[in-house]
């Protein structure tokens, strides 16, 4: 298909259904943001009232971190179709990437009005709750897509970050425990399962989740340091905690906390 909307749009630069096709194909299968996004914007210059196409761009500005901008374009298609319950979602998404989680409750809300059995809206809802400090309403909210959809692993992992803000150290473990044998590929569910073991005072447990999602993302300079604190805690480690710091130096040279850890190393 990418071929084809390339030679749709070499014969006629103006097939802004091609631009919003081959942008779309982008976004999904390739991860070419910055391509993506000048055949989206083509295709919104060129068709304004097309709310897939607005939609998509929306998309890959928020995964370029311009989250403002998406803002204005889930708000565009809202003013034609104000009912969708993708545009409200997407709408809140941006907005709670935006630090702007008052009204992205606000939108998560207008969309469960419309479709209130939609898991990952009560889990969107759940997070902007949770970061409004709203810790009870929050967990409500994750329930309630746990209930919707019990592998839902990513809700499960959320639950359990509210329950350790909220001081329930024992049941986040749970939680997270549940969240990390669902989806053991994500290194985030690791690392906040990790946190939560040594909140419990647990370090011998915690470094293998640590370990876990460095090796998951091994170019995350985060992943590196959060398993070089841990392992400089454990008694006989301090030369694997000093690599992993040096690890994370490396990938970030301006890493300040890394290179204060690693002199007091």
């Amino acid at each position: 298909p990418e071929t084809l909307y390339r030679t749709t749009i070499e014969r006629n630069p103006a097939c802004w259904l091609a631009h919003n096709n081959l942008g779309a194909d982008l976004l999904e299968y390739t991860g070419r943001l910055p391509e993506a996004l000048e055949h989206l914007e083509a295709a919104v210059r060129l068709k304004p009232d097309y709310l897939p196409a607005r939609s998509n761009l929306g998309s890959v500005l928020s995964r370029l971190g311009r989250a403002d901008e998406a803002v204005e374009q889930y708000q565009a298609v809202l003013r034609i179709q104000p009912d969708s319950v993708n545009a409200h979602n997407n709408l809140g998404k941006a907005m709670a990437d935006a630090g702007r989680f008052e009204e992205a409750a606000g939108e998560f809300q207008a969309a469960l009005r419309t479709d209130p059995n939609t898991p990952k809206v009560h889990n969107n809802l759940g997070s902007a709750l949770s970061n409004l400090g709203r810790l009870p309403e929050a967990l409500r909210e994750f329930d309630e897509a746990i209930r919707l959809d019990p592998a839902y692993a990513e809700a499960k992992g959320n639950r359990g970050l509210a329950l350790l803000r909220a001081g329930r150290t024992a049941e986040a473990v749970t939680a997270l425990r549940e969240a990390a044998a669902l989806r053991p590929d994500v290194a985030s569910i690791h690392s906040q399962l990790a946190f939560a073991l040594l909140n419990q005072g647990n370090l011998p447990e915690a470094i293998p989740e640590f370990d876990t999602a460095a090796r998951l993302e091994p170019n995350s300079p985060p992943a590196h340091f959060n398993l070089a604190f841990a392992l400089s805690r454990a008694p006989g480690r301090l030369e694997d905690a000093i690599r992993e710091y040096r690890a994370a130096i490396a990938l970030a040279p301006d890493f300040a906390d890394a290179h204060r850890n690693l002199g007091n190393a």
